[in-house]
């Protein structure tokens, strides 16, 4: 009985793994040079090390500044993270520095808490969301955006786990591997019109679709931005519209 199990196991284990690895070669390739307002919201907290950096590339974007805002919501940090952030404010008038300040009504906390408070500071068509200690680059935006053809409602892009010009331990080389496949499956479930889970640390959504959805049913049916995932077969079922998987962030 239990040889019979693990066999049964091990040829579902197989087949779904081949047709994610089937749907990385359909990609779909529609893009738009549609060029709307965007919103990049961040959460931060005690990320005096990696904010500086972030913020660096966030203003050399090759999106049209016009056309762009950055967000930084402030998390209660207890370092420099606030103090670095009013030193770009104050030279580049597109960011914002939000502070977050507890909210009873919506009852969402920590890093939901910050992204929903930025999220409604914001007046962008598209919100673009990534980490505080993450990097982006030159044409992040621009290439995310140009994947919002109409009518999707959600793009999520690729993120990995470091760089390779980097010496990192057997763990660590592992966990990337881990993120990597998991990065994988996400692409290739998109592809296939069934989409699973996206990264936080590289995703992108209509404004109108998070309002549409509701601030706090959003969070609810995503399960908010747990791990750095989130569930988007859930979301494309209340409302959200299609999706597409592309952009790169490390």
């Amino acid at each position: 009985m239990f040889n019979f199990l693990f066999i049964l196991i091990t040829i579902a284990y197989v087949f779904i793994l081949s047709v994610f690895l089937i749907g990385l070669f359909f990609p779909n390739r529609q893009r738009t040079s549609h060029q709307p307002s965007v919103s990049v919201v961040v959460a931060a907290r005690n990320e005096e090390k990696n904010i500086g950096n972030l913020l660096s590339e966030l203003v050399q974007q090759t999106y049209p500044k016009e056309l762009l805002e950055i967000i930084i919501v402030n998390d209660g940090s207890e370092d420099r993270t606030g103090e670095i952030i009013d030193q770009f404010a104050r030279t580049h008038c597109h960011i914002k520095h939000v502070k977050a300040t507890l909210d009873s009504k919506t009852g969402l906390i920590a890093k939901k808490n910050a992204l929903n408070q930025g999220i409604r500071q914001s007046s962008g068509e598209i919100i673009l969301s990534t980490d505080a200690d993450c990097h982006v680059q030159s044409t992040w935006v621009e290439t995310m955006v140009s994947y919002f053809v109409a009518p999707v409602g959600m793009v999520v892009g690729f993120s990995q786990l470091g760089t390779a010009d980097h010496g990192y331990s057997l763990f660590e080389k592992l966990q990337a591997l881990d993120f990597l496949s998991l990065m994988a499956a996400a692409q290739g479930s998109l592809n296939l019109g069934c989409p699973l889970a996206a990264s936080g640390q590289n995703i992108a959504y209509r404004k109108a679709a998070f309002d549409a959805v509701g601030r706090q049913s959003f969070y609810d049916r995503a399960r908010g931005v747990l791990n750095g995932k989130i569930n988007c077969f859930s979301l494309e079922r209340h409302g959200l519209g299609p999706l597409r998987g592309h952009g790169f962030v490390r």
